[in-house]
């Protein structure tokens, strides 16, 4: 009878969230239908619909990620330079599927689009998106392509020292990157959601560190990203530590 009693809850929670995001829904329509020049209302649409298709079965995702797709392009159709509209369209264009609009093309054209109004925001996403493709000769080629005080942003910074691990080439000018990563991190006064933990980069310093033979600063390091709670983070740390005992002389 518990059983049941609880399937019953689930199954009305269940048509109860359904429901409002039914009436959600709704009046973003109407309002959209009478106001359909609000490019912050069409933003909003196209999150709200974006929400729904990822949150929804097979069937109902495909409607809900086109109407998205349909509401992210009117708004920065209407609003051509504000950033975060450009932002929310390429987050769709980069993690929908092809079948509903997903586009890597799209991607980097509006990409290219955010490099006109604003080369520096620009160049951060361009790297969020070349870090996707994980591919370790375009983003340093693309990193020592850009003006010195674009390689001095904290994102270009770590993603410097990161490649550094991976290449385990120009190891002092790694620690460098990471050194001054940390520093402007730990002093920034607002959070940003391209840039790494700082437990990361205190990893990944710790593995130069460990490469350059400075087992007293890596010790450090370890230490220090240690206070993560990233399983991930965690397991890699395990595995670090473990050679730099085997290694150490």
């Amino acid at each position: 009878m518990k059983i049941v009693i609880s399937t019953l809850v689930c199954l009305l929670c269940l048509f109860a969230g359904s429901a409002r995001a039914s009436d959600e829904s709704e009046q973003l329509l109407e309002q959209l239908r009478a106001s359909p020049d609000d490019a912050a209302l069409q933003f909003a649409c196209g999150r709200h619909f974006g929400k729904l298709a990822s949150q929804a079965n097979v069937f109902s995702a495909y409607g809900y990620a086109k109407r998205s797709l349909k509401c992210l392009e009117a708004a920065v159709d209407l609003d051509p330079d504000n950033l975060d509209y450009r932002v929310g369209l390429i987050n769709f264009y980069v993690n929908a599927p092809s079948i509903v609009g997903g586009s890597q093309a799209g991607a980097r054209e509006q990409i290219r689009q955010l490099a006109i109004l604003d080369p520096l925001f620009g160049a951060r996403m361009e790297l969020l998106h070349l870090r996707q493709n994980d591919s370790a000769v375009e983003l340093t080629q693309f990193i020592d392509a850009q003006p010195e005080h674009i390689q001095n942003d904290p994102a270009f910074l770590y993603q410097k020292g990161r490649l550094t691990v991976l290449t385990q080439r120009d190891i002092k000018h790694g620690i460098v990157a990471l050194e001054g990563y940390i520093a402007r991190v730990a002093t920034m006064n607002t959070t940003r959601d391209d840039l790494a933990p700082i437990e990361w980069a205190h990893l990944r310093l710790a593995q130069l560190f460990v490469m350059n033979h400075q087992l007293h600063e890596a010790n450090k390091h370890f230490g220090l990203a240690a206070t993560s709670n990233d399983p991930e983070l965690q397991q890699l740390l395990q595995e670090v530590r473990s050679t730099a005992i085997v290694n150490s002389p």
